[in-house]
């Protein structure tokens, strides 16, 4: 009785060795990383880095970075942070709490969140937060020259897509720069600044 050929070992082998590197090579679904900004202690993961660390696509601090650079990752917020500068979103991100129940103050001095710059439009979620006491002040005007406007107290949306689910308001405010007076010095009173709504104005909202 004739048997049939068999197949050589190495070729098995060597069959075996291709899928596995295959399996190595491939590519695996993009991971989205899950920070979780829990206070600024020593060892503690702050929201600022957290952030950082989702913009940048690496560790940044405490805050370790484990997903892949092109997914859409998550800030968790654990605590109630008190900003002394703006929180700036660069990459696509969701941005929200342990509970409904977590507050990001601006502390009165700051504004709490910036979406985008000229080098990116991300696409965010922010949920389940409480955004408090943000403040966003435009410079005062010169010498015949208008002052800044102030542009959103808690959330301005430089560039980017936003979603917004769940947020509460609180005690934000963006106010205009005041405008120079005319004086025996100056010749030109510059104007005052809008806080979308007029010279050296404020208002409320975002």
């Amino acid at each position: 009785m004739r048997s049939l050929p068999t197949q050589p070992r190495h070729s098995v082998l060597a069959i075996a060795l291709g899928s596995a590197l295959m399996v190595l090579l491939s590519p695996v679904g993009l991971r989205a990383a899950t920070i979780t900004a829990n206070g600024e202690l020593a060892g503690q993961c702050s929201i600022g880095d957290a952030i950082r660390a989702a913009n940048s696509n690496s560790t940044v601090g405490n805050c370790s970075y484990l997903g892949s650079p092109s997914s859409s990752d998550r800030v968790l917020l654990t605590y109630d942070p008190v900003l002394s500068q703006e929180l700036v979103i660069t990459s696509n991100l969701e941005l929200s709490s342990s509970s409904a129940t977590q507050t990001i103050s601006g502390n009165g001095v700051t504004r709490i969140l910036r979406i985008g710059d000229n080098a990116s439009s991300p696409t965010v979620l922010i949920s389940s937060l409480h955004l408090q006491s943000g403040n966003a002040t435009g410079a005062d005007g010169g010498n015949g020259a208008g002052a800044g406007a102030g542009l959103g107290g808690a959330l301005f949306i430089y560039s980017g897509d936003v979603t917004i689910d769940g947020v509460e308001f609180t005690s934000n405010q963006a106010r205009g720069g005041d405008g120079l007076p005319i004086s025996a010095s100056v010749n030109n009173g510059g104007g005052g600044g809008g806080g979308m709504g007029g010279g050296g104005g404020a208002s409320g909202g975002w």
